[in-house]
């Protein structure tokens, strides 16, 4: 699980890279729709650790705020990448992306024996 978790990331941030790089149309389309695979599998595993670590009492509630973190997470880098790309062009606003998903990529790599504790 924490190995999907991790690629995922990783593909992300790659794949987000490269689409920013790229100025062909047909390339971009092929990168659009190769990174909802990665995005999906991670989801499904998200899903599964929450699944698998929380109580039925106490999961309608961290569904909550999961659903509420990632809202406000959602708008606040709709702002952010809004004023980075109004300022340095869209080409830095994939740039900065990609260099934020590598971090959590890292970031799950150095937590990854937290992961590999809760695996079934």
């Amino acid at each position: 699980m924490c190995f999907f978790i991790v690629f995922g990331l990783f593909l992300s941030a790659l794949l987000t890279m490269l689409f920013g790089a790229n100025t062909n149309p047909a390339i971009a389309l092929l990168l659009a729709c190769l990174y909802g695979l990665p995005e999906q599998i991670r989801d499904v595993f998200y899903t599964k650790l929450i699944q698998d670590q929380a109580s039925e009492k106490t999961l309608a509630k961290i569904y909550a705020v999961w659903g509420a973190v990632i809202n406000l997470t959602f708008a606040c880098s709709v702002l952010l990448l809004g004023y980075i790309t109004e300022t340095y062009g869209v080409k830095t606003t994939f740039q900065f992306s990609s260099i934020l998903i590598f971090i959590a990529f890292l970031y799950a790599i150095w937590k990854r024996k937290d992961f590999l504790g809760k695996e079934i």
